[in-house]
Protein backbone atom coordinates (compact mmCIF):
# COMPACT_ATOMS: atom_id res chain seq x y z
CA UNK A 1 0.00 0.00 0.00
CA UNK A 2 1.16 3.66 -1.08
CA UNK A 3 0.56 6.68 0.49
CA UNK A 4 1.27 9.14 -1.81
CA UNK A 5 1.64 12.98 -1.77
CA UNK A 6 -2.07 13.37 -0.91
CA UNK A 7 -2.41 11.24 2.26
CA UNK A 8 -0.54 13.56 4.81
CA UNK A 9 -1.18 13.62 8.32
CA UNK A 10 -4.37 15.65 9.47
CA UNK A 11 -3.03 18.13 11.62
CA UNK A 12 -0.38 18.00 14.58
CA UNK A 13 -0.73 15.00 16.90
CA UNK A 14 1.35 14.66 20.32
CA UNK A 15 4.37 11.92 20.66
CA UNK A 16 1.70 10.18 23.07
CA UNK A 17 -1.17 10.09 20.41
CA UNK A 18 1.31 8.70 17.42
CA UNK A 19 2.95 6.21 19.53
CA UNK A 20 -0.85 4.75 20.44
CA UNK A 21 -1.74 4.62 16.98
CA UNK A 22 1.18 3.40 15.63
CA UNK A 23 0.84 0.59 18.43
CA UNK A 24 -2.76 0.20 17.50
CA UNK A 25 -2.03 -0.53 13.91
CA UNK A 26 0.63 -2.66 14.10
CA UNK A 27 -0.80 -4.71 16.52
CA UNK A 28 -4.16 -4.81 14.63
CA UNK A 29 -2.65 -7.32 12.05
CA UNK A 30 -0.02 -8.51 14.11
CA UNK A 31 -0.67 -12.26 13.53
CA UNK A 32 -1.06 -11.91 10.15
CA UNK A 33 3.28 -11.16 9.95
CA UNK A 34 5.67 -13.49 9.25
CA UNK A 35 7.04 -14.95 12.88
CA UNK A 36 10.11 -12.83 13.34
CA UNK A 37 8.10 -9.77 12.13
CA UNK A 38 5.93 -10.85 15.11
CA UNK A 39 8.54 -12.25 17.45
CA UNK A 40 10.76 -8.77 16.78
CA UNK A 41 7.65 -6.18 17.82
CA UNK A 42 6.68 -8.60 20.90
CA UNK A 43 9.82 -8.58 22.70
CA UNK A 44 10.24 -4.87 22.48
CA UNK A 45 7.16 -4.16 23.56
CA UNK A 46 7.32 -6.73 26.21
CA UNK A 47 10.74 -5.28 27.88
CA UNK A 48 9.08 -1.85 27.57
CA UNK A 49 6.01 -2.89 29.01
CA UNK A 50 6.32 -6.28 31.12
CA UNK A 51 2.86 -7.14 29.70
CA UNK A 52 2.71 -10.92 29.56
CA UNK A 53 0.35 -10.92 26.92
CA UNK A 54 3.03 -10.05 24.22
CA UNK A 55 4.43 -13.92 25.43
CA UNK A 56 2.70 -15.76 22.78
CA UNK A 57 3.80 -14.30 19.27
CA UNK A 58 7.58 -14.67 20.96
CA UNK A 59 6.63 -18.45 21.85
CA UNK A 60 5.13 -19.51 18.33
CA UNK A 61 8.44 -17.33 16.89
CA UNK A 62 10.24 -19.99 19.25
CA UNK A 63 8.49 -23.18 18.49
CA UNK A 64 9.16 -22.25 13.57
CA UNK A 65 12.78 -21.51 15.39
CA UNK A 66 12.96 -24.78 17.44
CA UNK A 67 11.89 -26.94 15.00
CA UNK A 68 15.07 -25.95 12.24
CA UNK A 69 17.67 -25.74 15.24
CA UNK A 70 17.29 -29.90 15.78
CA UNK A 71 17.42 -30.32 11.69
CA UNK A 72 20.75 -27.42 11.29
CA UNK A 73 22.47 -29.54 14.49
CA UNK A 74 21.66 -33.25 13.38
CA UNK A 75 23.19 -32.52 9.80
CA UNK A 76 25.65 -29.69 11.23
CA UNK A 77 28.15 -32.09 9.35
CA UNK A 78 26.83 -32.43 6.66
CA UNK A 79 28.78 -30.24 4.46
CA UNK A 80 25.96 -30.21 1.06
CA UNK A 81 23.46 -29.49 3.59
CA UNK A 82 25.39 -26.66 5.25
CA UNK A 83 25.73 -25.06 1.97
CA UNK A 84 22.67 -25.46 0.88
CA UNK A 85 20.74 -23.54 4.60
CA UNK A 86 23.34 -20.65 3.10
CA UNK A 87 21.62 -20.41 0.14
CA UNK A 88 18.52 -20.55 1.37
CA UNK A 89 19.10 -17.84 3.65
CA UNK A 90 20.92 -15.65 1.36
CA UNK A 91 17.71 -16.12 -1.27
CA UNK A 92 16.38 -12.62 0.89
CA UNK A 93 19.66 -10.95 -0.63
CA UNK A 94 18.43 -8.84 -3.76
CA UNK A 95 21.27 -9.29 -6.66
CA UNK A 96 19.77 -6.53 -8.61
CA UNK A 97 20.88 -3.58 -6.11
CA UNK A 98 24.47 -2.94 -5.27
CA UNK A 99 24.47 -3.51 -1.71
CA UNK A 100 22.50 -6.77 -1.91
CA UNK A 101 25.38 -7.94 -4.68
CA UNK A 102 28.42 -6.41 -2.10
CA UNK A 103 27.00 -8.95 0.41
CA UNK A 104 26.49 -11.80 -1.66
CA UNK A 105 30.09 -11.24 -2.50
CA UNK A 106 31.30 -11.71 1.26
CA UNK A 107 29.23 -14.42 2.14
CA UNK A 108 30.64 -16.41 -0.58
CA UNK A 109 34.16 -15.68 0.09
CA UNK A 110 33.54 -16.33 3.57
CA UNK A 111 32.30 -20.02 2.39
CA UNK A 112 29.32 -21.03 4.78
CA UNK A 113 29.61 -18.69 7.80
CA UNK A 114 26.50 -17.48 7.78
CA UNK A 115 25.17 -20.66 8.84
CA UNK A 116 27.20 -20.55 12.56
CA UNK A 117 26.14 -16.84 12.81
CA UNK A 118 22.69 -17.90 12.39
CA UNK A 119 23.29 -20.70 14.71
CA UNK A 120 25.15 -17.87 17.60
CA UNK A 121 21.52 -15.72 16.82
CA UNK A 122 19.14 -18.64 17.52
CA UNK A 123 21.84 -19.40 20.94
CA UNK A 124 21.32 -16.04 21.92
CA UNK A 125 17.46 -15.99 21.70
CA UNK A 126 17.57 -19.06 23.91
CA UNK A 127 19.53 -17.44 26.38
CA UNK A 128 17.55 -14.60 26.33
CA UNK A 129 14.30 -16.08 27.45
CA UNK A 130 16.06 -17.93 30.01
CA UNK A 131 16.15 -21.38 28.39
CA UNK A 132 19.78 -22.70 28.78
CA UNK A 133 19.09 -24.38 31.68
CA UNK A 134 15.89 -26.18 31.30
CA UNK A 135 15.91 -29.81 31.34
CA UNK A 136 14.05 -30.00 27.64
CA UNK A 137 16.21 -27.44 25.68
CA UNK A 138 19.60 -27.06 27.84
CA UNK A 139 20.89 -30.05 25.93
CA UNK A 140 20.10 -28.11 22.75
CA UNK A 141 21.96 -24.90 23.88
CA UNK A 142 24.76 -26.75 24.72
CA UNK A 143 25.34 -28.70 21.53
CA UNK A 144 24.54 -25.23 19.99
CA UNK A 145 27.32 -23.55 22.02
CA UNK A 146 29.95 -26.62 20.95
CA UNK A 147 29.52 -26.34 17.24
CA UNK A 148 30.19 -22.59 17.22
CA UNK A 149 33.37 -23.19 19.42
CA UNK A 150 34.83 -24.85 16.51
CA UNK A 151 34.18 -21.91 14.10
CA UNK A 152 36.61 -18.85 13.52
CA UNK A 153 34.60 -15.98 13.31
CA UNK A 154 37.62 -13.58 13.39
CA UNK A 155 38.62 -13.20 10.04
CA UNK A 156 34.45 -12.76 9.01
CA UNK A 157 33.11 -10.32 11.55
CA UNK A 158 36.70 -8.09 11.38
CA UNK A 159 36.94 -8.18 7.67
CA UNK A 160 36.86 -4.28 6.69
CA UNK A 161 34.71 -5.32 3.72
CA UNK A 162 32.19 -7.49 5.30
CA UNK A 163 31.55 -4.12 7.97
CA UNK A 164 31.31 -1.66 4.94
CA UNK A 165 28.40 -4.00 4.24
CA UNK A 166 26.68 -5.64 6.99
CA UNK A 167 28.03 -2.55 9.91
CA UNK A 168 25.06 -2.88 12.16
CA UNK A 169 24.53 -6.84 11.49
CA UNK A 170 28.16 -7.44 12.60
CA UNK A 171 27.75 -5.69 15.75
CA UNK A 172 25.10 -7.83 16.51
CA UNK A 173 26.89 -11.09 16.20
CA UNK A 174 29.64 -9.55 17.89
CA UNK A 175 27.96 -9.17 20.75
CA UNK A 176 26.12 -12.70 20.50
CA UNK A 177 29.34 -14.23 20.60
CA UNK A 178 30.87 -12.25 23.69
CA UNK A 179 27.24 -12.72 25.54
CA UNK A 180 27.21 -16.64 25.00
CA UNK A 181 31.02 -16.86 25.69
CA UNK A 182 32.38 -18.19 22.35
CA UNK A 183 34.79 -15.46 21.62
CA UNK A 184 35.06 -11.83 22.70
CA UNK A 185 36.13 -9.58 19.67
CA UNK A 186 34.01 -6.29 21.30
CA UNK A 187 37.51 -4.13 21.46
CA UNK A 188 38.82 -5.11 18.63
CA UNK A 189 35.81 -5.03 16.37
CA UNK A 190 35.69 -0.91 17.81
CA UNK A 191 38.85 -0.17 16.77
CA UNK A 192 38.26 -2.18 13.26
CA UNK A 193 34.60 -0.08 12.58
CA UNK A 194 36.38 3.29 13.90
CA UNK A 195 39.22 3.17 11.45
CA UNK A 196 36.49 1.71 8.51
CA UNK A 197 34.89 4.97 9.51
CA UNK A 198 36.99 7.22 10.59
CA UNK A 199 35.42 10.61 11.69
CA UNK A 200 38.02 12.56 9.59
CA UNK A 201 36.34 10.71 6.57
CA UNK A 202 32.72 11.72 6.89
CA UNK A 203 32.69 14.79 4.24
CA UNK A 204 33.51 12.00 2.12
CA UNK A 205 30.81 9.62 2.90
CA UNK A 206 27.54 9.47 0.38
CA UNK A 207 23.93 9.30 1.95
CA UNK A 208 24.19 5.86 1.96
CA UNK A 209 27.12 5.44 3.39
CA UNK A 210 26.63 8.30 6.55
CA UNK A 211 23.42 6.00 7.16
CA UNK A 212 25.14 2.41 7.61
CA UNK A 213 27.64 4.67 9.49
CA UNK A 214 25.19 5.97 12.04
CA UNK A 215 22.84 2.91 12.00
CA UNK A 216 26.06 0.82 12.90
CA UNK A 217 27.01 3.11 15.69
CA UNK A 218 23.58 2.77 17.35
CA UNK A 219 24.02 -0.78 17.67
CA UNK A 220 27.13 -1.10 19.93
CA UNK A 221 24.53 0.48 22.24
CA UNK A 222 21.46 -1.50 21.57
CA UNK A 223 23.61 -4.57 21.56
CA UNK A 224 25.37 -3.15 24.68
CA UNK A 225 21.81 -3.11 26.48
CA UNK A 226 21.12 -6.46 25.47
CA UNK A 227 18.24 -5.48 22.94
CA UNK A 228 16.82 -3.02 25.17
CA UNK A 229 16.88 -5.29 28.88
CA UNK A 230 18.92 -2.77 30.04
CA UNK A 231 20.41 0.75 30.40
CA UNK A 232 24.25 1.25 28.91
CA UNK A 233 27.36 3.08 30.84
CA UNK A 234 27.27 7.00 29.15
CA UNK A 235 30.78 6.73 29.65
CA UNK A 236 31.35 3.99 28.08
CA UNK A 237 29.77 4.95 24.97
CA UNK A 238 30.46 8.32 25.57
CA UNK A 239 32.69 8.35 21.91
CA UNK A 240 29.05 7.23 20.47
CA UNK A 241 26.57 9.67 21.95
CA UNK A 242 29.08 12.40 21.23
CA UNK A 243 29.54 11.69 17.72
CA UNK A 244 25.81 11.73 17.34
CA UNK A 245 25.77 15.34 19.03
CA UNK A 246 27.77 16.73 16.85
CA UNK A 247 26.34 15.32 13.75
CA UNK A 248 22.84 15.65 14.75
CA UNK A 249 22.05 18.30 11.69
CA UNK A 250 23.20 15.68 9.33
CA UNK A 251 21.04 12.67 11.17
CA UNK A 252 18.42 14.69 11.26
CA UNK A 253 18.53 15.56 7.44
CA UNK A 254 19.85 12.68 5.59
CA UNK A 255 19.03 9.39 7.63
CA UNK A 256 15.91 7.46 7.85
CA UNK A 257 13.41 7.59 10.56
CA UNK A 258 14.41 4.25 11.82
CA UNK A 259 17.83 5.40 12.40
CA UNK A 260 16.72 8.61 13.66
CA UNK A 261 14.16 6.89 16.03
CA UNK A 262 17.66 5.04 17.34
CA UNK A 263 19.95 7.60 17.79
CA UNK A 264 17.26 8.80 20.06
CA UNK A 265 16.75 5.76 21.67
CA UNK A 266 20.25 5.52 22.06
CA UNK A 267 20.18 8.62 24.78
CA UNK A 268 17.69 6.98 26.61
CA UNK A 269 19.40 4.25 27.42
CA UNK A 270 21.66 5.93 28.71
CA UNK A 271 20.24 7.65 30.98
CA UNK A 272 20.22 11.03 28.88
CA UNK A 273 16.18 11.28 28.91
CA UNK A 274 16.64 15.69 28.50
CA UNK A 275 19.26 15.49 25.86
CA UNK A 276 17.78 18.12 23.61
CA UNK A 277 18.88 15.38 20.64
CA UNK A 278 16.00 13.08 21.77
CA UNK A 279 13.43 16.18 21.96
CA UNK A 280 14.98 16.75 17.93
CA UNK A 281 14.52 13.16 16.84
CA UNK A 282 10.99 12.65 18.18
CA UNK A 283 9.81 16.02 16.86
CA UNK A 284 11.22 14.56 13.33
CA UNK A 285 9.99 10.84 13.48
CA UNK A 286 6.39 12.47 14.79
CA UNK A 287 6.11 14.59 11.60
CA UNK A 288 6.80 11.86 9.37
CA UNK A 289 3.47 10.52 10.92
CA UNK A 290 0.55 9.62 8.58
CA UNK A 291 -2.58 9.79 10.64
CA UNK A 292 -4.47 7.95 7.32
CA UNK A 293 -2.08 5.13 7.88
CA UNK A 294 -1.81 5.19 11.51
CA UNK A 295 1.68 4.71 11.07
CA UNK A 296 5.01 6.28 9.70
CA UNK A 297 5.70 5.68 6.10
CA UNK A 298 8.68 4.56 4.32
CA UNK A 299 10.54 7.51 2.96
CA UNK A 300 8.68 6.20 -0.58
CA UNK A 301 5.34 6.46 1.13
CA UNK A 302 4.29 2.80 1.52
CA UNK A 303 2.58 1.73 4.26
CA UNK A 304 2.85 -1.94 4.21
CA UNK A 305 2.48 -2.77 7.56
CA UNK A 306 5.10 -5.93 7.22
CA UNK A 307 7.71 -3.68 6.20
CA UNK A 308 6.91 -0.34 8.39
CA UNK A 309 7.14 -2.45 11.84
CA UNK A 310 11.00 -2.19 12.10
CA UNK A 311 10.72 1.34 11.77
CA UNK A 312 7.48 2.19 13.39
CA UNK A 313 8.33 -0.06 16.79
CA UNK A 314 11.56 2.02 16.68
CA UNK A 315 9.01 5.53 16.71
CA UNK A 316 7.17 3.81 19.10
CA UNK A 317 9.89 3.26 21.72
CA UNK A 318 10.98 6.72 21.37
CA UNK A 319 8.07 8.42 21.97
CA UNK A 320 6.41 6.39 24.47
CA UNK A 321 10.02 5.07 26.85
CA UNK A 322 9.37 3.51 30.08
CA UNK A 323 10.73 4.32 33.43
CA UNK A 324 12.03 0.63 33.79
CA UNK A 325 13.13 -2.39 31.14
CA UNK A 326 11.92 -5.79 31.71
CA UNK A 327 14.37 -8.10 30.98
CA UNK A 328 13.52 -11.31 29.20
CA UNK A 329 11.07 -12.13 29.05
CA UNK A 330 12.13 -15.43 31.38
CA UNK A 331 9.63 -18.21 29.26
CA UNK A 332 11.89 -21.22 31.68
CA UNK A 333 8.55 -19.31 34.63
CA UNK A 334 6.30 -19.34 31.86
CA UNK A 335 3.16 -21.91 32.43
CA UNK A 336 2.03 -21.05 29.10
CA UNK A 337 5.31 -22.00 27.15
CA UNK A 338 5.65 -25.48 29.41
CA UNK A 339 1.96 -26.07 28.10
CA UNK A 340 2.66 -25.43 24.65
CA UNK A 341 6.20 -27.43 24.29
CA UNK A 342 6.00 -29.32 27.07
CA UNK A 343 9.57 -27.63 28.34
CA UNK A 344 9.67 -27.80 32.77
CA UNK A 345 9.03 -24.32 34.43
CA UNK A 346 11.96 -23.51 36.80
CA UNK A 347 9.29 -24.64 39.69
CA UNK A 348 8.94 -27.93 37.77
CA UNK A 349 12.57 -28.53 38.06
Amino acid sequence: MLCGSGCQAAGPQTELQVSESIRRRLESSLFEFEPDIQRHYAVRMYRLTGDSRYFQPIMYDLVVTLDRLREDLRRANDSSYVLSRCVQMRSSLNPATRKDRLRLAVFEKAGTIDFYLNLATIANKLADYRLTHTESLGPLFDSTLNVLRAVDFSSFLLDTAVIRVFAPQVVNYVYYLADLGIVDLRERYVRVFRDVYSDSDDSRLSKDEFMDKAYGLTHFITAASRYYQQSVDSVEFAWILKYFETRQDRILADTKADIIAEVGVCFLLAGQERHAIVMECSRKVTEQFNSEAGIIPSPGGNTDLAHSEHRNMLAYMLLNWPERLFPGPDLASSKAFKDLLGVPTESDE
